[in-house]
């Protein structure tokens, strides 16, 4: 019986370097809370969440020595050359990319970084359009990152 895993993808535009990148960390469901813990444990004292932007070169490497004890894998999707005003383009292509790596590898669940509201809608039109009619589906919780669910009768009919 193959593993359950869910993959947690967030993004990154570097507009000065026509960079647009989606990163995966791959994490088996069994490990998900161990992992959750981990990096809460992580946290300053009043830090409300992790952010490479946000912290020190000092801090990125003990970041970093932690999150390589942990156990997962991941993918990276970049598109390179991207124009300001065409980022939207490139997120969707890159979404369409990674599906289809995560798929190949089997993930039925994906966790997508929150956004807002109207590009977190675009995100969720750019998932079904790629994923097909049986495709992914896109609660919005209120208090959590957005969830994507690959429904079981699409992973049966190969329809990722």
């Amino acid at each position: 019986m193959p593993i359950a895993k869910t993959a947690f993808i967030d993004e990154s535009l570097r507009i000065h370097a026509g960079l647009y990148v989606l990163a995966t960390v791959i994490v088996a469901d069994a490990d998900a809370d161990g992992h959750r813990q981990a990096l809460r444990d992580l946290l300053h004292r009043r830090q409300l969440r992790l952010h490479w932007r946000d912290e020190s070169a000092t801090r990125r490497k003990q970041l970093i020595s932690a999150v390589c004890q942990l156990r997962h894998t991941g993918a990276v999707v970049i598109a390179t050359g991207v124009a300001p005003r065409r980022q939207e383009r490139a997120r969707r292509k890159c979404i369409e990319r990674l599906l289809t790596e995560l798929t190949s590898r089997g993930i039925a669940s994906i966790v997508f970084e929150r956004r807002h509201d109207e590009l977190d809608a675009r995100g969720a039109r750019a998932i079904h359009t790629a994923s097909g009619p049986t495709g992914l589906l896109w609660p919005l919780p209120k208090r959590c990152p957005a969830s994507l669910v690959v429904p079981s009768s699409a992973r049966s009919e190969g329809k990722e």
